[in-house]
C-alpha cells in the first residue's frame, strides 16, 4: 500500500526482511518471496560482520 518510492527503500531495509521472514513462519504469508528475503538476510549479516570485524581491526578511537 506504499507508493513507489518508499516501497523502494523498504526493500533495502533488513529489519523488513527479518519481519517478513517471521510472518511466513508463523502464519505462511509473505509480501516477499521466502528464499531471496532469506538471501537478502544473509547479505546483509555478512556485510555487517564483516564490516564490524575490520572496525576492530583498524581499533579507531578504541579504549582498553
Amino acid at each position: 500500500m506504499l507508493p513507489g518510492p518508499l516501497r523502494a527503500a523498504t526493500y533495502a531495509d533488513p529489519i523488513f526482511y527479518a519481519v517478513d521472514a517471521f510472518r511466513f513462519a508463523a502464519v505462511g504469508v509473505s509480501d516477499a518471496p521466502p528464499y531471496p528475503a532469506l538471501a537478502a538476510l544473509v547479505v546483509f549479516a555478512v556485510v555487517a560482520f564483516l564490516s564490524a570485524t575490520e572496525l576492530i581491526r583498524r581499533g579507531y578511537k578504541l579504549r582498553y
